[in-house]
């Protein structure tokens, strides 16, 4: 078998894994993978969707499953190819006792981010499926 480099780009989620997999994969397989990385949405000229759009090809797409639904049904990507890798939430809690923060538009999750007097993190397990 002739080996292959395989293009694949990631949204920033995953991203991280797919470079610690990368040269377990190339050693094993001999194939080579180039690995972009971009964001699952947004108007940035890096983000997925526009890189597709602006006709750029991967072999391997991996990107939030809204946006990757999108790109199917918008023949980006083939019907039937998805399989889902992670199961993942994220979440957002206020202070007990302090009123629920308003975080129903972009612009209003920006301000309450910029408001906050200050933000923690949680760090939790991704179950991998």
């Amino acid at each position: 078998m002739q080996a292959a480099t395989i293009e694949v780009i990631s949204s920033g989620a995953f991203y991280a894994t797919m470079n610690e997999l990368k040269p377990i994969f190339e050693e094993k397989t001999g194939h080579t993978i180039h690995l972009s990385s971009g964001s699952s949405m947004g108007a940035s000229e890096t983000s997925i969707p526009n890189r597709l759009k602006r006709g750029e090809t991967f072999d391997l797409i991996i990107l939030a499953s809204n946006q990757l639904d999108k790109m199917i049904a918008d023949d980006f990507a083939v019907k039937g190819s998805r399989v889902d890798l992670v199961h993942s939430s994220i979440g957002m809690m206020v202070k007990k006792g302090q009123p629920k923060s308003d975080i129903s538009t972009q612009a209003k999750f920006d301000k309450v981010l910029l408001d906050a007097k200050s933000i923690g993190t949680l760090q939790v397990r991704v179950e991998r499926i």
